[in-house]
């Protein structure tokens, strides 16, 4: 079969990624180590591995569009898979396959061997230089023990050591929280920590958010908090929608302690959130965290408790939800989606009411 001379039409398909974040603050030196990373001919994978919640996706996304914008070499196309989205391997392989030829019959590969050995011949004989993103890899990685952030898969695994092998002009970034072991013994392997917020970076975050204090306060506020993004986001949030954004009037007993693990700080404030939040959107939070796919808003009325309720109600809990920071909406593709972390705190609290939540998945 022969391969494209050109790029696909969809040659920058982003549907499947974050919104790029209004208040961007710092991340400087990443970004010129992505920068040096794409331009050379030696690297063809990286990997940014960090916590969850320290911004991975969105400097994902911030990266590729300033690629995309102002980047030497300019790619041929840019492609972009969510792995908590989706992270069924041969619909990843599929969506690939149909992104690098959208007129191949997918039938005449029917496992996903079979993909993977035909993505890897058209990859190394096509000529065009693409950037690919797999997002949250860690779903596809080993938690724990003595396997731990080996793959899962063993399709993902051969075609991304093959990819590493670097017979092709194409790039792949990937975000993870875990390492990725199973590159590391390729020289075309890069690994990238993408660590906590400066304090400086830190503040500037808040004042965009629209928080008010003193430089010396603001300070203390991302100091305490460890510089840690997703909490800063939130808590800015908090202060903007219920303390006037007066960085005084953070609740004394919202600090996090000394031995708190850094998960447990998201829900610290999540909590505290939970305290301002109606009932309704309680409830409306707790149904939306047993979705693990994007939510369209022609499904957000069944995550009302109140069946009677109409569709006008569910995008007025999801506008403020979406203030908030607690949900993000993807105009792209008209569906709503929240950050790992959380979904995981709202589904704890779903798990407390069984009856709801068979309810909810059926």
């Amino acid at each position: 079969m022969a391969l494209p001379a050109t790029p696909p039409s969809n040659s920058f398909d982003l549907k499947r990624a974050p919104k790029p974040l209004d208040e961007w603050v710092g991340r400087g030196e990443l970004l010129q180590n992505l920068d040096q990373d794409w331009d050379s001919a030696d690297r063809c994978i990286t990997g940014l591995i960090g916590f969850g919640g320290e911004g991975k996706s969105s400097l994902a996304r911030h990266w590729v569009d300033r690629v995309m914008q102002s980047g030497s070499p300019q790619p041929d196309g840019v492609f972009w898979w969510g792995f908590y989205e989706n992270l069924d391997v041969e619909q990843f392989f599929e969506a690939l396959l149909r992104y690098l030829e959208p007129t191949l019959d997918l039938s005449q590969y029917p496992s996903s061997s079979a993909k993977v050995s035909y993505l890897q011949t058209t990859l190394h004989r096509n000529r065009h230089r693409y950037l690919l993103v797999l997002d949250g890899l860690e779903v596809l990685q080993h938690p724990q023990g003595d396997d731990y952030g080996l793959f899962t898969s063993v399709d993902l695994k051969n075609w991304l050591r093959d990819f590493a092998e670097a017979t092709h002009g194409s790039f792949c970034l990937i975000t993870t929280r875990a390492p990725l072991l199973d590159l590391i013994d390729y020289r075309t392997y890069t690994h990238r920590e993408v660590e906590r917020l400066s304090t400086n970076e830190g503040v500037e975050l808040l004042q965009k958010l629209g928080v008010n204090g003193s430089e010396p306060e603001l300070r203390q506020v991302v100091q305490q908090w460890g510089g840690y993004a997703l909490v800063l986001s939130l808590l800015g949030s908090y202060l903007v929608d219920h303390c006037n954004g007066d960085i005084q009037q953070l609740p004394a007993d919202l600090a996090p302690t000394a031995t708190e693990a850094k998960y447990d700080r998201v829900s610290r404030v999540l909590r505290r959130y939970d305290e301002a939040l109606t009932l309704t959107e309680r409830e409306f939070l707790e149904g939306f965290s047993a979705f693990r796919l994007p939510v369209p808003k022609t499904a957000l009325t069944l995550l009302l408790p109140d069946l009677a309720a109409d569709e006008a109600t569910a995008l007025n809990i999801v506008e403020c939800l979406v203030k908030y920071r607690i949900l993000r909406y993807n105009p792209d593709t008209a569906t709503y989606t929240t950050h790992p972390l959380i979904r995981d705190h709202y589904l704890q609290r779903l798990k407390q009411h069984p009856d709801r939540a068979v309810a909810l998945h059926r």
